[in-house]
């Protein structure tokens, strides 16, 4: 079952609505019961999903219905699950749930959890990859010399995120250099690239999520050219800072649950004739940096500095 097929049930649904001149809006108001779904996982990922649904609810503030998805969850049982509940609208978590949403769904759906593919066909949701404005604002606190950014991205998975994070380092007086590439062997070519001119003072290199730099062996090779060069690293990906990347952000998960409830009730009460779901950056977001990074290419980090990170490697 392809994305394309749910948005455009959901769509239908929205049409079939409004051309009877039924009003949303009054909808939420009412006993409007909502579904998430979301993987059954192992520590400490279950804990993600389970502060996404606490955020969920405590924006909803009606009755939210929690299906966990397992191995023995089928397309019709979440139907069934949907039916006997009278589910109104689903906050879908996680990329692999979507595969268990009837093909003849048609309530509202946003999707959270996952990483947000371009185009007009993909669901209306919050992506992981944190909002660019964040994360460029966050990298001219530490270090005001910046000046470019580079980023190597696969269009197929970031042409939206590379298209907007332009948008925002322009209004932060920044230049974007997008490198758009196909498979691994063109990245690794790309990224040795970027990193051979890349000055060490004024430039920094991004790290998208859903990109050719989340392969292992290309990650690495990065973080040891940035380190031997004393090159800047920023990341959408927490762990990479542990591995050596000098900045990133992550989600705060409670935060991006209520996100998603506002979202969903802005879908169920906007007009059907938007011309493609939203997509939304992740604007609820912690701060990570790593100290022993930051000394290296000569940051000196008090603990003043510091009372901004949610997140600081090495453990003070």
């Amino acid at each position: 079952m392809s994305q394309s097929f749910i948005c455009k049930q959901s769509r239908l649904w929205l049409r079939r609505t409004l051309c009877v001149g039924v009003v949303l809006l009054p909808l939420l108001s009412q006993a409007a019961t909502l579904g998430v779904l979301y993987p059954e996982v192992r520590e400490p990922y279950h804990q993600v999903y389970a502060s996404i649904v606490e955020g969920i609810e405590g924006e909803y503030k009606q009755e939210v219905r929690r299906f966990v998805v397992t191995d023995n969850s089928t397309a019709d049982s979440v139907r069934q699950w949907v039916e006997m509940h009278e589910i109104d609208a689903l906050v879908v978590l996680g990329n692999q749930s979507l595969a268990y949403l009837p093909e003849d769904n048609q309530l509202p759906v946003v999707v959270g959890g996952t990483i947000l593919k371009p185009g007009p066909e993909s669901l209306a949701g919050i992506t992981l990859n944190p909002s660019p404005s964040l994360l460029f604002g966050g990298l001219l606190k530490l270090k005001p010399s910046v000046t470019d950014i580079h980023v190597v991205y696969e269009p197929d998975y970031n042409e939206w995120v590379v298209a907007e994070a332009n948008k925002a380092a322009e209004a932060l007086d920044l230049t974007l250099h997008g490198h758009p590439v196909s498979g691994m062997r063109q990245a690794a070519a790309k990224y040795r690239e970027v990193q051979g001119t890349l000055n060490s003072d004024k430039a920094a290199l991004w790290l998208p999520l859903g990109g050719p730099s989340r392969e292992s062996s290309i990650l690495q090779t990065i973080l040891q050219k940035a380190w031997s060069g004393d090159q800047i690293v920023i990341s959408s990906n927490l762990s990479d800072v542990r591995r050596g990347a000098l900045y990133a952000l992550y989600p705060n998960n409670r935060e991006m649950g209520r996100e998603l409830a506002k979202l969903l009730k802005q879908c169920m009460t906007e007009s059907a004739s938007e011309s493609e779901p939203r997509k939304l950056f992740l604007s609820s977001t912690f701060q990570a940096v790593n100290l022993r990074t930051a000394e290296h290419i000569g940051l000196r980090l008090t603990r003043d500095d510091l009372k901004d990170f949610e997140f600081v490697y090495p453990p003070l």
